[in-house]
């Protein structure tokens, strides 16, 4: 929502909090990733891909490090490779892991961006929201069969 607003404007935010139900029927009825990717369009869609970076460096941090229990902390802390897997957008949460956590790659929900206007589609890219199976098989790509101990 804040990202919604501040990047966007009061219209958009308000056209998000009026998406609501649309969203918690898909979430519970349809999947968990179909309720986020249509966050993620309302949200994104046509906006600047700089100006979502600018508020990403801005606003999540606020929210994101407040939920972050010191017991947890010291365990990521602790560990030599930080990588955070997340269903969220990449955009939003590496300013978070990288430059409050120590951590060292985000993988997430990448978002499309068009390369001629450098704005947001408000679509995602392959191979989607990560929920479920998708989560699994980026840690594997990403680790392959050296697995994380976390």
């Amino acid at each position: 929502m804040l990202v919604a607003v501040e990047a966007g404007s009061l219209l958009r935010g308000l056209t998000l909090l009026l998406s609501l139900p649309i969203v918690i029927i898909a979430h519970l009825f349809v999947s968990e990733a179909i309720g986020i990717q249509i966050l993620i369009f309302i949200s994104f869609s046509g906006l600047k891909i700089r100006d979502i970076e600018f508020v990403s460096h801005a606003v999540p941090p606020r929210f994101y490090s407040a939920d972050v229990r010191a017991e947890s902390f010291e365990v990521f802390d602790r560990c030599k490779r930080k990588v955070a897997v997340t269903a969220n957008p990449t955009v939003l949460v590496e300013p978070v892991v990288r430059d409050f956590l120590g951590g060292d790659k985000v993988l997430g929900t990448e978002i499309e961006v068009n390369p001629k206007t450098k704005k947001a589609t408000g679509f995602v890219k392959k191979p989607g929201v990560l929920v479920g199976k998708w989560k699994r098989l980026a840690i594997l790509r990403e680790f392959g069969d050296d697995s994380p101990d976390i």
